[in-house]
């Protein structure tokens, strides 16, 4: 009886091998003439890949996904399309002959700083938000600030999110109270408002903690030789406006008008350029700045150095606004 049972497997197999690739060779010579077809772009790959999309729901932000095998899909998977970004939440590998997934529109993005580098990930709103509360049964439920329930794509950006981080949305502040990783290739995440911090908060750039309260305006560097420098002018320097700064030179606290210094703009974190203020003019011991019209605001430093001794300098924290 084994015989004949591996016999009827072995021509099984070979009649559902054969129509599988039957029913592959007609949806790929049939694909790009269907009028669901579009080129989007996955991830962050700038090359287009031929998709179906078509309306899978009476939900206009939800759309079903059909790639050929040639292009797989997974959960997570950020797609652009019609300069919109939507992401994929539930994918299904249709007989090893094309993907389906199910799109989701994301309604914005989660931005955060990370070791000065800021990262970004898109989300849409998870549509079931049943969960256990854990509360027992006799105990009086109050319920909390608003709250928000999202997916963003799980990377190892995201999985470093966890409770307790904060977000800045719809010029709003909000705190993760709740992480799930269980489903592959995304990560859920519940939101409850929280309060801004304006001295640490940047709500144009949508960036917590941005500001540090603790950075001194001023920073002079040490001076083993008995020189320093302070570094004079206005805190805040608005858009398309100038201010002026000068650098004195003291030798063991008395002024030294002999010795110069150059000038340097620098970003907040002082790794790198910036780009919210441009150097109009600079001398010896002055040097005047102005807020770039790029609607960029937030956080710089003007440096000044001595010129006979690049190790002396002093750093002045300078505040980005708008005009209004």
């Amino acid at each position: 009886m084994s015989s004949i049972n591996d016999y009827k497997s072995r021509v099984h197999g070979t009649i559902r091998n054969s129509l599988l690739k039957t029913t592959s060779k007609i949806i790929d010579n049939n694909f790009t003439s269907s009028p669901s077809y579009y080129e989007v772009l996955l991830n962050s790959s700038t090359t287009p890949i031929g998709v179906h999309i078509v309306d899978d729901s009476d939900v206009r932000e939800q759309k079903m996904l059909l790639s050929l095998h040639d292009n797989p899909i997974a959960n997570g998977d950020i797609i652009t399309w019609n300069s919109e970004k939507w992401i994929n939440i539930l994918t299904d590998n249709m007989s090893d002959v094309y993907y389906r997934g199910t799109l989701r529109k994301c309604v914005s993005s989660l931005k955060w700083m990370e070791t000065g580098v800021i990262k970004e990930a898109w989300f849409t709103y998870k549509s079931d938000t049943s969960r256990g509360l854990g509360v027992n049964d006799g105990t009086v439920l109050i319920m909390p600030q608003e709250r928000r329930y999202i997916y963003v794509q799980n990377n190892a950006d995201t999985i470093k999110i966890d409770k307790d981080r904060r977000f800045i949305i719809d010029g709003r502040c909000w705190r993760v109270v709740g992480v799930d990783r269980l489903t592959t290739g995304l990560v859920y995440l519940e939101l409850t408002e929280d309060s801004i911090n304006p001295s640490k908060d940047n709500l144009d750039l949508r960036l917590v903690d941005y500001y540090s309260s603790t950075t001194p305006t001023s920073t002079p560097s040490p001076q083993p030789s008995g020189y320093s420098i302070v570094v004079t002018g206005s805190d805040i320097c608005k858009v398309t406006q100038s201010q002026t700064y000068t650098a004195n030179v003291y030798l063991n606290g008395v002024i030294d008008n002999t010795q110069t210094v150059t000038w340097v703009l620098v970003n907040d974190s002082e790794d790198g350029n910036t780009d919210l203020v441009t150097i109009t003019s600079q001398s010896g011991t002055q040097c005047v700045i102005k807020g770039n019209d790029n609607k960029l605001y937030g956080y710089c430093k003007v440096k000044a150095s001595l010129v006979s001794d690049g190790s002396i300098f002093s750093v002045k924290r300078i505040q980005v606004k708008s005009l209004i």
